[in-house]
């Protein structure tokens, strides 16, 4: 299943244009199951939340494959698509219309995927690294996933601060690492980086199973919200 899973993932039988047909599809069945007539809908929140999670990776993965066909651009671009992603993410925190969230979430997707492809470490990767590094992080959700479904009791709102906290610490220790020590310590702060994101996974996942039954109380479900939070911790388990 892991082997499946990776072949996904790296477009290796599949046709060049998968993503492509793939994501329109997507984006049509999340929105059947997850709205009806133009609002969010708390029927299959827990599989509305899987939906909206993987028609992101898709435009992710479709941005990062187009940008590799079509699109060529350098350094400063770079800098200039990540500053213009810093602002989207702070309007779309502070944002309240739907809609808006939406469009501001489809564009952060795909300049993460433009900006992604010209990553050096990443481009770097062969396949049998790319293969290695998808079995580990496919054991690393499944343990993290079970550990908030099956032990909820031990999963407190303090964790989210505490998390907080050492991402801060890791964000301050690569900054140093990088600028005074020569990247010496990369691995170790990688390391640090990969049980923070884990955790983040874990409180995340507990979130989304405590909004699942709020959301059947309440009748107001806000999908987005409970997705972004858990994209960025399986792109940063990556990229770590």
């Amino acid at each position: 299943k892991i082997k499946f899973l990776y072949y996904i993932y790296y477009i290796m039988d599949l046709p060049h244009n998968f993503f492509y047909m793939l994501t329109p599809i997507l984006v049509i069945i999340t929105y059947l199951s997850a709205y009806k007539n133009g609002k969010a809908v708390c029927n299959r929140y827990l599989v509305n939340c899987l939906l909206y999670l993987i028609t992101s990776f898709s435009i992710y993965l479709s941005s990062r494959q187009f940008t590799k066909d079509n699109i060529v651009i350098n350094t400063s671009h770079v800098a200039l698509l990540s500053i213009s992603t810093l602002f989207m993410i702070i309007a779309l925190v502070y944002s309240k219309n739907i809609i808006t969230k939406h469009i501001l979430w489809l564009l952060i997707i795909i300049i993460l995927g433009i900006v992604g492809r010209y990553s050096k470490k990443l481009n770097q990767l062969n396949e049998e690294t790319i293969q290695d590094i998808l079995k580990k992080m496919m054991v690393i959700l499944i343990i993290c996933v079970s550990f908030a479904v099956l032990f909820p009791q031990y999963i407190k709102p303090s964790m989210g601060f505490a998390l907080f906290i050492g991402l801060l610490f890791v964000i301050l220790f690569r900054i140093i690492d990088t600028i005074f020590l020569k990247k010496k310590y990369d691995n170790y702060i990688s390391y640090i980086a990969i049980f923070i994101f884990s955790g983040f996974v874990v409180y995340d996942t507990d979130r989304v199973l405590k909004n699942a039954k709020s959301c059947a109380k309440t009748g107001k479900a806000d999908y987005l919200d409970n997705m972004i939070d858990m994209f960025f911790n399986i792109l940063n388990l990556f990229t770590n």
